[in-house]
């Protein structure tokens, strides 16, 4: 991924992380609102749709999956540079 990607990522995520952050603090009962939004007959959706139960059970776990994969890789590319282990491919030369 390149610096242009990254830079147009971190102003992206930038803009959604304040547009939300103003609207939570200006309007706090928004959070409310859309909670009720996955309540039906006074019970949460997930209770009477087993489907969105397993839903939330995987993205959760995914939620936990990814940073530690996350974690793992950059633990590895640290140790890889620090001990100046890397696999040094050999350019095949045409004369």
């Amino acid at each position: 991924m390149g610096t242009k990607n990254l830079k147009s990522l971190l102003y992206f995520n930038t803009f959604f992380f304040l547009i939300f952050t103003l609207a939570f603090v200006f309007f706090p009962e928004i959070d409310i609102y859309f909670s009720n939004l996955f309540f039906f007959e006074n019970v949460f959706i997930s209770e009477k749709f087993i489907f969105i139960k397993e839903l939330r059970n995987f993205l959760k776990d995914l939620m936990v999956i990814v940073p530690i994969c996350a974690l793992f890789y950059l633990i590895l590319n640290y140790l890889n540079n620090k001990q100046e282990i890397r696999i040094k491919k050999k350019r095949l030369r045409l004369k």
